[in-house]
């Protein structure tokens, strides 16, 4: 198939699907998927110009949520804090919880995130200089009509975090 055919082929499929002929989603549908923790989490801690990689902070939960409209980004003490963040299917809003409460303790702190993507499968985090950040992984190449949402939670060993660390 050449070039222009498979542009024109494109542009057929984005119209019909702009034009409610394509997949359609009912409101009350459950997300096409909801996991625990991914396999694919990676994380840099930065002081500066160079990132890298550090084993110790986890991705402890990564599951699909409700269109959430904006980001958003937080520090959890409870499990109860990322329902504020976040609304999802029951028994993924659940396991995210369950994995707050096991990896709460001393020496540890817990960092939540709201991403936009699509089709993502993991998340990884970056601790620079004055500011903790989360970005998607996975899903590269992939184009969606509606962006997905995503809350990634994380466990970081607290020496990791400088003294007044933002998040987001």
């Amino acid at each position: 198939m050449g070039r222009w055919s498979r542009l024109a082929l494109g542009a057929l499929a984005l119209t019909l699907t702009a034009a409610g002929c394509g997949g359609h989603r009912e409101p009350s549908a459950k997300p096409p998927r909801s996991i625990g923790a991914s396999t694919r989490a990676a994380a840099t801690v930065s002081g500066g110009s160079s990132p890298t990689p550090a084993a110790s902070p986890t991705l402890i939960a990564f599951v699909t949520v409700s269109a959430a409209g904006t980001g958003g980004a937080t520090e959890v003490s409870e499990p109860d804090q990322i329902d504020r963040l976040a609304d999802g299917p029951p028994a993924a809003m659940e396991s995210a919880r369950a994995a707050v409460a096991r990896s709460s303790g001393a020496g540890t702190r817990l960092f939540a995130f709201v991403l936009a993507g699509c089709r993502n499968d993991g998340a990884a985090l970056a601790i620079q200089a004055g500011r903790i950040t989360a970005r998607l992984t996975g899903g590269e190449g992939t184009a969606c009509f509606v962006a997905e949402w995503y809350l990634a939670v994380f466990a970081v060993p607290a020496h990791l975090v400088p003294p007044g660390t933002r998040v987001g």
